[in-house]
């Protein structure tokens, strides 16, 4: 595939491939420096959502001016293509170098001060990132970090923010994952919290093998405390984490900034202690016998009557009670085994928690097949519907019938799904995440059909492959008709689904056809 060529740049290779976009490296000769060109590929041209999306991250780093964000050089069009020009940063990006393990506390702290001075920039021009993930955050040849990728970053007025979950499970704050409410800057300090933990780690706190798996820890579970995966590191960052992971984002910090401030003092106040190092204290003072000086030592022992014969103690009891048994000098043996037994116990309570986790996962991976999430939500008003799919695997659209049905069971209206082969061939056989198609009223034609202004396009809707406007009254199944007051959804002879046309949107689950 050739490369489209853009004025004033010399393109030298592919270095990027997104879900809507391909990333060149090129050359700038006038200015004698590497850019980074962001492209919108021919094959998304025609689809007005992937376009707006394009444009609006363009429009939105254009309009930011801060030191830790990405700018813009530069934005256009090349033949009916959209494209915007970025530095080129040349030390990958903070996935990459979480590849080879976790960082330092200190290195950690600099990308928290630098990504969070960011955020906060971000969040007062009404700007929320949404995506924020180790993958974008970039670095320069001097290992500053940058804040990339503001793709479905919205303001924090835009009603989109409503029932959307667009992001990536491991990092998304509960109230994205519940689409319940408005997304704020506190989501974003939940995904800083999320990066945070695997830069000290070098793992993430919320894992698994399924996507529904990992959106449900997100909801439910607490993050695990930094000294259950590495007892080395400062314990004092530990309670900053879990407020910046709080479940409510009422408990959260309220900005990205004062969580990388606290990150901070914490490492100062705390330099070089760590939940490793106070056991050993611990385990120290207790195992080392006490000198007596002369001036503190006991005086010497006076003859006394003889001590009556010790009772023999059972084991039972004296598993329990050793640790405080003193001997005849009167010094402590509380060094009996005390340490030992704690060890024995966290490694069974760990064992146990890994025992349970374990049922708990295969519970869930059997509750997804046998009670299935909905997979295709339809959201509907006069002028215009559309189909999206809520879920994280793709959907299978292509043999699937809405057919508009009276009281009488009469089929009044019907439309074929596989129509929208027509905008967008080949897509309605892995219908991805996030993704809808529209169908719109032909007198909805004064409603401007502009790029990401469909009126179909719903909050829900994350990248739309493409709409249909109707002309024939017959195919507007989602109107009431006479005693026309539901539709079904129709696959082969099999009727997937009923939905009451009143109700204004419609939830269900299409079974793959394997």
């Amino acid at each position: 595939m050739s490369i489209l060529q853009i004025p004033g740049y010399k393109i030298l290779n592919e270095i990027g491939v997104g879900g809507m976009s391909r990333v060149y490296l090129a050359h700038d000769p006038e200015r004698q420096r590497q850019v980074a060109i962001k492209l919108l590929p021919s094959e998304y041209l025609n689809d007005l959502g992937f376009r707006a999306r394009f444009e609006q991250e363009a429009r939105l780093i254009a309009g930011l001016d801060h030191e830790a964000i990405i700018p813009v050089y530069e934005y256009g069009v090349v033949q009916g293509q959209p494209f915007f020009v970025m530095p080129y940063l040349s030390h990958g990006s903070l996935a990459g170098r979480l590849g080879w393990g976790p960082l330092a506390p200190d290195q950690a702290s600099l990308v928290l001060a630098r990504t969070g001075s960011a955020l906060d920039y971000a969040h007062r021009q009404g700007i929320v990132h949404r995506d924020l993930k180790a993958s974008n955050i970039l670095f320069d040849e001097d290992d500053n970090a940058f804040l990339a990728d503001f793709g479905i970053a919205l303001h924090a007025a835009s009603a989109w923010q409503r029932h959307l979950a667009s992001g990536t499970p491991a990092y998304m704050s509960p109230e994205q994952v519940l689409g319940e409410g408005a997304i704020d800057a506190r989501s974003d300090v939940y995904s800083l919290g999320i990066i945070a933990f695997e830069m000290l780690t070098g793992r993430l706190p919320f894992a698994g093998d399924a996507s529904t798996s990992i959106l449900l820890k997100q909801v439910h579970e607490p993050p695990p405390a930094l000294g259950t995966v590495n007892p080395d590191l400062p314990v004092a960052l530990d309670p900053l984490l879990q407020r910046a992971l709080a479940k409510d984002p009422n408990d959260r910090y309220p900005s990205a900034g004062e969580f990388a401030d606290d990150f901070q003092s914490a490492l100062q106040q705390n330099r070089g202690k760590s939940l490793a190092v106070e056991v050993k204290q611990l385990e120290s003072s207790m195992q080392e016998p006490r000198e007596l000086s002369s001036e503190s030592a006991p005086p010497p022992p006076v003859s006394a009557p003889p001590l009556p014969a010790k009772r023999q103690i059972s084991p039972e009891f004296s598993k329990f009670a050793s640790p405080f048994i003193f001997s005849s000098d009167g010094i402590s043996r509380q060094r009996l085994k005390r340490s030992e037994g704690y060890h024995f116990y966290a490694l069974g309570l760990a064992t146990w928690l890994a025992v349970l986790l374990a049922a708990f996962t295969a519970i869930l991976a059997r509750a997804e097949v046998l009670f299935p999430s909905s997979n295709v939500h339809i959201i509907y008003s006069g002028p215009a519907v559309a189909v999206v799919n809520p879920s994280y695997s793709p959907v299978d659209l292509s043999d699937v019938v809405f057919q508009r049905v009276s009281d009488q069971g009469i089929v009044t209206a019907s439309f074929s799904a596989g129509e929208w082969d027509r905008v967008n061939p080949g897509a309605l056989k892995r219908f991805a995440s996030g993704d809808c198609f529209q169908l719109v009223r032909s007198q909805s034609n004064q409603l401007e059909l502009t790029p990401g202004n469909a009126p179909a396009k719903p909050a829900s809707c994350d990248v739309s492959q493409g709409w249909l406007v109707v002309p024939d009254r017959r195919s507007l199944f989602w109107t009431p008709d006479g005693d026309g007051e539901r539709f079904r959804v129709v696959r082969g002879d099999q009727v997937i689904h009923e939905c009451l046309i009143a109700a204004g949107t419609c939830d269900f689950y299409l079974p793959s056809r394997d």
